[in-house]
């Protein structure tokens, strides 16, 4: 079965009776005789106080597949049935001239504008 969560979006979810609002920095499929459980790994920010949040290291690192960015960061474990509500990441970028945002394109970007006009 496929995940219909993907890197990135931001899942509201209820932990410890709690709902927070969290973004998913990898999925994770645990196998465990003939039964797989996926597991959403969410950023945990530091104004949020979860209980069972961890540490991001290097190992987690090699075996979760997220941005370096996110090490020394806190995640948690989030089942998909915790989930209540999902906004997808839809992927683009920032012009580095003017700062507008387009979607579907890659870093770096600059728009049709600034590239027709570099004084603008």
């Amino acid at each position: 079965m496929m995940s219909i969560h993907q890197k990135y979006d931001e899942v509201t979810c209820v932990i410890d009776d709690t709902v927070h609002k969290l973004l998913v920095i990898a999925i994770y499929t645990e196998l465990k005789f003939y039964d797989a459980t996926t597991h959403l790994v969410c950023y945990v920010p530091d104004y949020i106080s979860i209980n069972s949040s961890f540490k991001l290291q290097r190992h987690h690192m090699k075996q979760f597949e997220f941005d370096e960015k996110f090490l020394s960061e806190r995640a948690v474990y989030v089942s998909p049935d915790r989930v209540t509500s999902v906004e997808k990441h839809i992927p683009g970028a920032k012009c580095s001239k003017c700062g507008i945002y387009v979607q579907y394109v890659e870093e770096p970007f600059t728009c049709y504008d600034c590239r027709q006009d570099p004084y603008r």
